[in-house]
């Protein structure tokens, strides 16, 4: 484990920034010496001491080394322009279906002037899925971009990709196939995509997708719903294949042939034979690898005769990954697996021992003979015991990579967990059947008698599903069933890991010898279980609790081609539209997540400026999503429309008041408020035209900042808002440019009587309507104020505390 631990740091060094990397340095050196005074206190010879620091040395060398040839590699691509051609050599190694297209990922890449390392992928996309696995071909095609995230808290695809080692995609064709044969790769291939036929064929619904994606590793027909239930609910990790499906798989064909008398070697050969080539149909990930390194570790051991240790195991998995796949350490697939399994081991596993111990005296002191067996109750409380630690272990890097925790998944776990190894044996078992029928239809008898027992082992498997589906539900709609706790600092999970382990290291200390303690004595353990509880209790609180908002900012969220803008207010938060005609799901992936990562627990006001879907569709999945949302805000002339009535709906299921602003209304509190200026007019029959417009005031001492936000206004809105003297619009600071910069409104009149210092654009990248216009950004510029726009810049925020308008530009 101690080498394990420097190649990490080692890759971590090169990984880093100039500051961070000293600071791995200092750690590996720490850690080096500490090792060292580890090993002459246990009076090791010399001579086992050099060697010691000369290995770590090397693994730290080596884990450097290793990710310095990757970041090399990733740079040299980097260097190509989106567009440009690029030509290599490459042998086709896992091919994945997409929505529209399949994704073939080529490894052993040759170009004119760069070898790759063997285990580094360039993505080509492709209409078919024909070429054969293993085949070595010439690959012409045009570097795409990955997408980055355009919004914090949002996915990061070209991140993503990196962290499995894609370096890019290229849109284009296979020139010529050097090689071409359909070996062993393929027919794993062949029998995956078979199996998901037997799937959707003999499983209603959604429910083939969830079997395909829990069994074979492959989402591409897993239902959005489905997924998004599950994730929600906390029950992702049932749907990717982790070392927990190796662990039941590998396990359960072990013991299986050991309790027919299988003699260890053979039973170890084949059961590792088995989960090796299970990890190869799956094309599992840094998880799956991990696990199979481990379970092979405990079939060594078991051959062998000698006891298991799971921290050498992780160890050995930990060095074996490291050397194959340097890039990993960037995915969250690495952090959780390898983080959970070293909590387990070294805190879960010890405290339910204590517990195991704490049950036997108990029941030792009440029986003078017997066998000691746990009961029910006993053997409940210690999976809820176990669960809870693996969630307390768990907490910071959930918190990190998703900003909100599911609250019952301790429970559902109790229920999930038992069942999936029924679940993946009868979808395993039923559709490998499945599939043997296939090619025995013409045998009736034969054929026949297989179909039957596949279709009985994936009806237990619709079975499992369904429940699994109804619990996940109905704990959705229980009070308080996800948290939303923002995205904690670095400081905050160091804080926490550090704090963690020393009080349950302490617990573990103080009541190793439990089994004979007095009972003064066992009354002062519980007394510490109670303090050390307090202890975790506080911590908890820490790292769920993450506020990454100023108390006074305002935010153009990049929705692509739609609006959505969100607004800080010292503990109150205000949202205006939301809504996007080019981004799918904008609201479940851009919108809330955004949210959620500031660790915004919900709106105190949604305003919708009109109801056109470019500016409500991400409030509506929202909605459905059961987002905190108190009030949502509309005007009088969207009352008719038909979204106006989905809303109302969704709003009503929702317990969210609908308020109906007319001009002169006035929203928020004494330092920032909002006033309603423009609610439509009777004279005008454009919904856009009929926008609600506000004018935002903050004053704060000095500093005063006026903000003019108004949906997709047209000219004619902007004639009647001029007209109007009511309120003072001139010298606006910051102007939220209406209808994403269309020629039809942000008049040169209207304009220059704002006079705004800078102008906040909403607009898709490259979107069909040509937005901004060229007309509306002359107009703009020849007011000589500051542009913005999300097209360019991702998500645009300004802090309003400042003595000026600051903007900061996200993804530059």
């Amino acid at each position: 484990m101690p080498l394990a631990i420097e190649m990490l740091l080692g890759c971590l060094f090169v990984n880093s920034t100039t500051f961070s990397a000293y600071i791995f340095l200092v750690i590996a050196i720490i850690y080096a010496v500490g090792m060292l005074f580890y090993e002459i206190n246990n009076k090791l010879r010399i001579v086992y001491i050099i060697l010691s620091l000369l290995c770590a040395l090397v693994f730290f060398v080596t884990g450097a080394i290793r990710y310095n040839v990757y970041l090399g590699d990733r740079n040299y691509i980097d260097r190509i322009e989106e567009g440009d051609t690029i030509t290599f050599q490459g042998r086709l190694a896992k091919k994945e279906k997409k929505t529209t297209s399949y994704y073939l990922y080529f490894n052993n890449i040759i170009t004119n002037d760069q070898v790759f390392d063997s285990n580094e992928t360039i993505i080509l996309q492709s209409d078919s899925d024909e070429l054969p696995i293993d085949s070595t071909v010439i690959v012409t095609g045009k570097k795409v971009q990955f997408n980055i995230a355009r919004n914090e808290g949002n996915f990061d695809e070209k991140s993503y990709y990196n962290s499995i080692g894609a370096l890019c995609k290229i849109e284009g064709n296979v020139d010529r196939v050097c090689e071409e044969s359909i070996g062993f790769g393929e027919s794993l291939y062949r029998l995956k995509e078979d199996m998901k036929e037997v799937f959707s064929s003999n499983l209603p619904g959604e429910e083939g997708g969830i079997i395909s994606a829990m069994t074979l590793g492959d989402k591409s027909d897993l239902d959005s719903e489905a997924k998004d239930l599950f994730k929600l609910s906390g029950l992702a990790h049932i749907l990717a294949i982790s070392g927990l499906h190796i662990s039941i798989v590998g396990m359960c064909i072990y013991r299986l042939m050991r309790r027919r008398g299988v003699p260890f070697v053979v039973a170890g050969i084949v059961s590792s034979f088995l989960v090796i080539l299970y990890g190869l149909l799956v094309n599992g990930g840094v998880s799956t690898v991990r696990a199979i390194v481990m379970f092979l570790c405990v079939i060594m051991a078991n051959i062998l005769g000698e006891s298991y240790d799971s921290l050498t195991a992780i160890g050995v998995a930990l060095i074996f990954v490291l050397i194959l796949y340097p890039y990993c350490i960037e995915s969250a697939g690495f952090v959780f697996s390898f983080g959970a399994v070293t909590g387990i081991t070294v805190i879960v596993n010890p405290c339910v021992s204590i517990y195991d111990k704490f049950c036997r005296m108990r029941f030792m002191a009440h029986h003078i003979r017997g066998k000691y067996k746990p009961s029910i109750k006993e053997r409940l409380c210690k999976a809820i015991l176990g669960g809870i630690l693996i969630q307390l272990v768990t907490l910071p890097i959930v918190c990190w990579y998703y900003y909100e925790i599911p609250l019952y998944v301790v429970f559902l776990n109790i229920i999930v967990i038992p069942l999936l190894s029924v679940l993946l044996s009868s979808a395993l078992i039923g559709g490998i059947l499945g599939v043997f029928s296939l090619f025995t239809l013409g045998i009736v008898i034969i054929g026949n008698v297989i179909s039957f027992f596949s279709s009985v082992l994936l009806y237990v498997s619709h079975i499992i599903i369904y429940l699994y589906e109804m619990l996940a539900y109905y704990s959705l709609n229980l009070p308080f069933s996800r948290i939303v706790t923002g995205k904690p600092s670095i400081v905050k999970v160091i804080i926490y890991y550090v704090v963690f382990f020393i009080v349950v290291r302490y617990f573990l200390y103080k009541t190793r010898d439990i089994e004979e303690c007095s009972a003064r004595e066992f009354k002062i353990h519980r007394i510490r279980m109670l303090l050390c509880s307090v202890a975790l209790f506080v911590i908890t609180v820490l790292i769920t609790n993450n506020n990454n908002r100023l108390d006074y900012e305002l935010d153009m969220v990049d929705v692509g081609q739609g609006d959505g803008i969100y607004i800080s207010a010292n503990g109150s938060n205000y949202f205006i539209d939301g809504g996007s005609s080019n981004v799918k799901n904008v609201g479940t992936y851009r919108i809330l997540p955004f949210l959620k990562h500031k660790g915004i627990r919900g709106i105190d006001y949604w305003f919708v400026s009109h109801t056109d879907s470019d500016h409500i569709s991400g409030l509506l999945e929202a909605l459905d999503s059961g987002y905190k949302i108190d009030n949502i805000v509309v005007d009088r002339y969207m009352l008719d429309e038909e979204n106006y009535k989905l809303i109302m709906e969704k709003a009503i299921s929702n317990d969210t008041e609908l308020l109906v602003m007319n001009k002169g209304d006035v929203v928020g509190d004494s330092v920032l408020y909002f006033t309603c200026i423009f609610a439509g007019s009777d004279g005008i029959d454009d919904i856009n035209a009929n926008s609600l417009v506000l004018l935002g005031e903050y004053r704060s001492g000095d500093n005063s900042i006026t903000m003019l936000l108004g949906g997709d206004m047209t000219a004619e809105s902007e004639k009647c808002i001029l007209e109007d003297k009511s309120y003072n619009i001139a010298n606006i600071d910051i102007l939220k440019v209406a209808h994403h910069g269309s020629k039809t409104s942000s008049s040169k009149e209207f304009v220059d009587a704002l006079s705004p210092d800078i102008a906040l654009i909403s607009a898709g990248v490259n979107n069909r309507y040509g937005h901004p216009h060229k007309l509306t950004l002359d107009t703009l510029e020849d007011a000589s104020c500051d542009i913005y726009r999300t097209d360019l810049g991702g998500r645009v925020m300004v802090d309003m505390e400042s003595n000026k308008v600051l903007p900061l530009l996200f993804g530059k």
